[in-house]
């Protein structure tokens, strides 16, 4: 349960739009562990598949690394999929669920911390905490098709300095949580 209260959201380096702002959560509210699983999804949609993250390979003849794994977030799933996954789970359970707002999402990220991160600044190893492009990102890159994946534009995004243990999304729950016992808010599935 996410408690009432009252935040800066937003961004001093961000678009005018994302600047800070004071901004007020009125009513506490609930807010999922971890972030939706492929087993879970597939509940409601039996064909979901979300397929490979094919900018990485095991082999050089393969699709990518796979991305639907049961325990792995479910990824590639439309606004709308997700506010009908929502409706479909508030029938079921006769509760309702919904897609948090842009406050509640980033004051439940923070957790009450007014760093940038909840685990301190922008130069923490965030490592322990969330699956982003690190090292792991890096290495030899695979010719596949005559293309070369991993090119080095999308390289020039992750930092070497920390190793998160994961190239594409890890299982939920892999990182350590917020102060508020919520996982993978800062990266996972492209937070």
């Amino acid at each position: 349960r996410i408690p009432a209260g009252e935040f800066v959201m937003g961004d001093p380096a961000g678009a005018e739009d994302e600047r800070p702002r004071r901004a007020a959560i009125e009513r506490p509210f609930w807010m999922a562990a971890f972030e939706t699983t492929n087993e879970q999804f597939r509940q409601f949609d039996p064909a979901f598949d979300c397929g490979y993250y094919g900018k990485r390979h095991a082999r050089a003849d393969d699709r990518g690394l796979p991305l639907d794994a049961p325990d792995q977030p479910a990824v590639r799933v439309s606004f709308e999929q997700a506010e009908a996954f929502c409706a479909w789970l508030s029938g079921r359970a006769g509760l309702e669920f919904r897609l948090p707002s842009e406050a509640e999402w980033e004051y439940a990220c923070r957790a009450g911390s007014a760093a940038p991160l909840v685990f301190g600044g922008l130069e923490a190893d965030f490592s322990p905490w969330a699956n982003l492009g690190d090292a792991f990102f890096f290495g030899e890159t695979q010719i596949t098709g005559g293309l070369e994946h991993l090119a080095k534009e999308g390289a020039a995004l992750a930092d070497r300095r920390f190793a998160d243990g994961s190239v594409a999304t890890a299982a939920v729950g892999r990182y350590r949580p917020n102060a508020w016992g919520l996982h993978d808010m800062h990266g996972n599935a492209a937070e």
